[in-house]
């Protein structure tokens, strides 16, 4: 059979080469994937989850770290069977793609408890992931993070850690029993340390079990544990990037003044002083207020505050202040 033919019929996927030096592995559950978000980039690979280069390895999450620590923990589920240390793991946000998909947002609104483990209700459950594919809603939410990738997530660093024992076997001349895996690297009998950045290309090429054996609870060294979390350093010096740290070529600025009572509109305004500022370059009005643009941040809000307004009443009676009890006589 062809090595496309192999691929079809496996429920996962290994990526056939490297491209600049890194490779990737993963696992769906499926016979025919979605196309790979990360392919192209440097460090390219044929799956989503795990990125080996020649530099290290990266574990892909495909969640939005939102302050809940959906980083470290998805992170951790595959480090802990790619047999990785915490202080090598290097984390990446998964691209907005269909491949992330979150099966379990749908397998939480099926009509049965959170604790009800019967027959029936795994059943169900299971059946949601279909359309759950098909929808494809890469979404955050509702706590369903980790029951969605807890296995995925583990079976992507399961396959990738037997691929790295396949491709150490076939250098060394040894049966895969013979060898063992510790903190990011493959070990012989000898004592020979093959880094997991050595075996990436070789590895990408070993034909795999469909079912990987996954590590036994009593085994984990990350599961579990209390880990350092990924997102603290950056976001305790200042280097993580949010939304509003984006620029893009010509990229403006904008804000936004309303009607300061709820549903009331804008009667008029004057923005003659706020025109004549340097980097305004355009004030729009809304049915309830304005919109200035200007070239930076700084800049729309200075303009916004040099506009003078005239608000419409709010659609509801004007709040009356409670009348002050008098205090019962001593």
């Amino acid at each position: 059979m062809s090595r496309l033919g192999t691929i079809a019929r496996r429920t996962f996927l290994v990526g056939s080469a490297a491209l600049i030096g890194g490779t990737a592995f993963g696992w769906y559950l499926y016979r025919k994937p979605y196309p790979n978000p990360i392919e192209g980039q440097a460090g390219t690979a044929l799956t989503p989850y795990v990125l080996i280069e020649t530099g290290g390895v990266t574990i892909i999450t495909p969640r939005a770290e939102m302050g809940q620590g959906v980083h470290t923990t998805l992170a951790a589920l595959v480090a802990e069977e790619l047999d990785l240390a915490w202080e090598d793991v290097r984390v990446m946000h998964g691209p907005a793609a269909k491949a992330y998909y979150n099966a379990a947002m749908l397998e939480d609104g099926v009509p049965f408890a959170p604790t009800d483990d019967s027959w029936m209700a795994r059943t169900v459950r299971d059946a949601m992931q279909v359309p759950a594919k098909f929808l494809a809603l890469q979404v955050t939410g509702g706590s369903t993070s980790i029951p969605d990738g807890f296995q995925k997530m583990r079976v992507a660093g399961a396959v990738a850690r037997m691929a790295l024992i396949g491709a150490a076997a076939r250098r060394l001349g040894l049966d895969l029993a013979q060898l063992k895996t510790e903190a990011g690297a493959v070990i012989a009998p000898d004592g020979t340390r093959l880094p997991y950045t050595e075996l990436a290309v070789e590895a990408a090429a070993v034909a795999l079990p469909e079912e990987p054996t996954l590590r036994d609870r009593a085994g984990w060294k990350l599961l579990g544990k209390s880990l350092p979390r990924k997102d603290v350093p950056a976001k305790s010096t200042g280097t993580a990037l949010f939304t509003q740290d984006l620029r893009l070529p010509g990229m403006k600025f904008a804000t936004v003044r309303t009607n300061p009572r709820l549903g009331g509109p804008m009667v008029g305004f004057d923005a003659a002083a706020a025109e004549t500022l340097p980097g305004v370059e355009r004030i729009v009005a809304l049915p309830d207020g304005v919109a200035v643009v200007a070239t930076n941040t700084w800049l729309a809000i200075q303009a916004a505050n040099a506009i003078t307004f005239d608000w419409g009443a709010a659609p509801y009676p004007p709040l009356r202040p409670r009348s002050r009890r008098s205090l019962p006589p001593r």
